[in-house]
């Protein structure tokens, strides 16, 4: 029975996907609650060594079935580079947070296909909509692309073990430097330690692991009509938790970002309807001139 008809199967992606939307907006609470307790920069660095542990033995274990071939200098170095982008970013982010309110990094989120396109521009590089993991590619495109065309067979969950790696080397030297009190890397049984469980556990392995599977369920254009609601969760969650204002403007805010989001989505699905009508309408005119074609040559 395909997928289309039967009853579960766009209700479980649905489910999967409101969770991991829930996920990443209570990542932005938690990380506004815990850097109360901990300093930002040292939540970073044990954030991604914990999640560089979690991840090893899976990393060690796809990496020995697959045909990829050995990681040498060169592979290291691109890992490395990849992980400067993730670390600026991730830094950027804790401290956006700690400045501002988790409810203005979440509708930033949204407009990362916008800049993707507009880098798209600039180097003159396709976007390929229709492949399966453009969900991934579309915040992760520019990051991630040297590396996965280099090394197609390579698993995932290798890259993205080195990239955490290397972002809690790469963190954790700034931290040494920004961090001048010693004793704020002590881990205490507080609200940072639940940060950093958290950000690991729920933010980074489980959201993952729920989007990449309804990637496969559903399709990656049903996974990015979700994209919009981690910011009504996090507006809610904000006033809840937080204490923040809910004020008309972060409704009215959400709402334009939200149909922004569905009319891009729209007028995309429109235009793929549109090439695949036409590349149809191609292979109909080709086939109906190949016959005469194949009667003159055999006259």
């Amino acid at each position: 029975m395909t997928r289309s008809a039967t009853g579960t199967g766009k209700l479980l992606p649905f489910i999967g996907m409101m969770v991991a939307m829930l996920g990443q907006s209570g990542s932005m609470v938690v990380i506004k609650v815990a850097i109360k307790d901990i300093n930002e920069y040292v939540m970073v660095v044990y954030t991604f060594a914990l999640s560089a542990i979690l991840v090893l033995p899976f990393a060690v274990f796809l990496h020995r079935r697959s045909q990829s071939p050995p990681i040498n200098f060169v592979a290291l170095c691109r890992f490395f580079l990849l992980a400067s982008f993730g670390s600026l970013g991730t830094i950027q982010a804790y401290v956006g947070i700690d400045l501002s309110s988790p409810a203005l990094l979440s509708a930033i989120l949204n407009l990362m296909p916008a800049f993707t396109f507009i880098l798209a521009l600039i180097f003159k590089t396709k976007l390929d909509l229709g492949r399966d993991n453009v969900c991934s590619r579309c915040t992760l495109y520019f990051l991630v692309a040297s590396v996965g065309d280099t090394y197609p067979t390579m698993d995932v969950s290798v890259i993205v073990f080195f990239q955490f790696l290397f972002s809690m080397l790469q963190c954790g030297a700034y931290a040494f430097f920004a961090v001048k009190d010693l004793s704020e890397w002590k881990l205490k049984v507080d609200i940072g330690l639940i940060g950093i469980l958290y950000q690991t556990i729920i933010a980074t392995l489980l959201r993952y692991l729920l989007v990449m599977w309804c990637i496969v369920k559903a399709g990656p254009l049903f996974c990015a009509l979700f994209q919009p609601v981690a910011i009504i969760f996090t507006v809610w969650m904000g006033a809840i938790f937080l204490g923040d204002d809910f004020s008309l403007g972060s409704l009215v805010g959400a709402a334009i970002i939200v149909i922004g989001f569905y009319a891009v989505q729209w007028g995309k699905s429109k235009e793929e309807y549109e090439i695949a009508k036409g590349v149809e309408h191609l292979d109909t005119e080709s086939l109906s001139h190949g016959v005469p074609l194949l009667a003159d040559r055999n006259t």
